[in-house]
């Protein structure tokens, strides 16, 4: 078994946890040093010789040195069981790397997390930010886990195989890689571990507004298209409904088809190559998202009269509700089987 341990800008706790594992384990150690600068070759120069240390000259992220050290080990270490990751800043405890590894071994297809309860006293931003990415990860890829931003994560060289090459070179590559599971299969286990956080979690590197871009950008750009072709559809009906207001109760019914089949088209472009970048047939995925939207269509039709003629609704606060209403369900279906 191998430990990687991705480091910038470490302090003395990397070292401790590199010296409790060398006396209380048999694990390979491997240390990537992610352009830390010369300031930080002193902590790096007490690496004890037994461990290998890899290093990029210039910082570039958590998720290339992840990267770098899964190439390695594939090379240099191919009769390994399979490669744990851990944080450099003292988060994770000997006792549950141990854990998370004899989970690994005991299920060498899965992809092992050592999930956090979030209980105790957790810093607001790391308990509100994964109730947020468990809930975008679950509706982007169906499958429900505790942690998704654990930094705890073990699996065999035969799944590293598959999930080294997936895009991404800093925090979201970790996002990537469960996603990735997901959609190849890859079933998760989960080994519950003691929640850590020292000074409030000021080590940690984690940049919230540039980093979590980069997480949610699935979801945002997703998000982006859906407010496009709800301009489009908005305006369309807007002008519809005026222009065949001599057709009596069939005129919102009319104006709404007209709109949806304008904007659809608009999301169904934007959301294929731009948001999930789906390389696949376009008839079939055309076709799909055709049955998808007539689907949409009818619920949207639906319930715009039941609340405009029935309920008297104003026109606009009617299409925001059903908007956000069927926007969940169009997400799922497109990200899980159109463009999955």
């Amino acid at each position: 078994m191998v430990v990687v341990i991705p480091a910038y800008k470490p302090d003395e706790k990397m070292l401790t946890l590199i010296d409790q594992l060398l006396r209380e384990t048999d694990y390979r150690i491997v240390v990537v040093n992610d352009g830390s600068g010369a300031d930080f070759d002193r902590i790096f120069a007490q690496i004890p010789p037994q461990v290998t240390l890899l290093t990029h000259e210039v910082n570039r992220g958590k998720g290339a040195g992840m990267k770098t050290a899964i190439r390695h080990i594939l090379e240099h270490m191919p009769d390994e069981d399979g490669v744990v990751f851990a944080d450099a800043d003292g988060q994770h405890l000997v006792k549950d790397i141990i854990a998370v590894t004899e989970e690994m071994r005991a299920h060498p297809d899965a992809l092992v997390l050592g999930s956090r309860a979030f209980t105790g006293n957790v810093p607001l931003r790391s308990r509100l930010g994964n109730k947020i990415t468990l809930g975008v990860f679950t509706l982007s890829s169906g499958v429900r886990i505790h942690d998704t931003q654990t930094g705890l994560r073990a699996f065999s060289l035969d799944t590293a195989r598959k999930l080294v090459e997936l895009e991404g070179d800093r925090y979201e590559y970790e996002m990537n890689m469960l996603m990735a599971a997901a959609r190849m299969h890859i079933p998760f286990r989960e080994v519950m571990i003691e929640t850590v956080y020292i000074e409030e979690n000021k080590s940690s590197h984690f940049n919230v507004w540039r980093d979590s871009l980069r997480i949610y950008g699935v979801i945002l750009k997703f998000a982006a298209s859906s407010l496009i072709a709800f301009a489009v559809d908005f305006a369309l009906l807007w002008l519809l409904t005026r222009l065949t207001a001599p057709l009596g109760a069939w005129s919102l019914t009319l104006s709404i088809v007209i709109a949806r089949v304008f904007s659809a088209f608009v999301n169904y472009s934007i959301n294929k190559k731009l948001v999930f970048e789906h390389e696949g047939h376009a008839a079939r995925s055309l076709g799909q998202y055709a049955a998808l939207a007539t689907f949409i269509l009818l619920a949207n039709a639906g319930l715009m009269n039941l609340l405009v003629n029935v309920c008297h609704w104003a026109l606009f606060p009617a299409k925001l509700l059903v908007e956000c209403a069927l926007y969940v369900v169009s997400f799922c279906v497109q990200r899980l089987f159109i463009f999955k």
